[in-house]
């Protein structure tokens, strides 16, 4: 029982970080575009 309440929290821990990541280039791109003045 423990190990398949870890499993589902495991693969969130690794799938999230590459979600964020996303998330992330796409709000510094905007900061870039907007010191940038583009």
């Amino acid at each position: 029982m423990a190990m398949e309440r870890w499993r589902p929290f495991g693969i969130a821990d690794r799938w999230e970080p590459f979600r964020n990541v996303g998330d992330i280039q796409g709000e510094v791109n905007r900061l870039f575009d907007t010191f940038l003045g583009r």
